[in-house]
């Protein structure tokens, strides 16, 4: 019997669902994690682990802001939250 499980943990769900909500907005993993609720260290940790690593998501250096900001690639754009994997 296949093992099923999800692809991403609830708080990342959260965070997808705010960024592809909310594609072209310019915002850092502070902002991020004040729009959904979320302790900063929770949502720099999501961001890095399971959207950068991924593909589904860069960090881009701006110039005159302290922090990069979070964009989604065209993968991280389509993928759902819902995302399961079957081992």
């Amino acid at each position: 019997m296949p093992n099923v499980k999800n692809m991403f943990s609830e708080n990342t769900k959260k965070i997808l669902r705010h960024l592809q909500a909310n594609v072209g907005v310019e915002e850092d993993f502070k902002q991020i994690a004040a729009a959904v609720s979320l302790p900063g260290r929770t949502v720099n940790c999501a961001i890095t682990s399971s959207l950068v690593k991924r593909g589904f998501a860069e960090r881009v250096k701006v110039e005159g802001r302290e922090r990069p900001i979070i964009h989604l690639t065209e993968a991280g754009q389509h993928v759902s939250p819902d995302e399961v994997i079957i081992k």
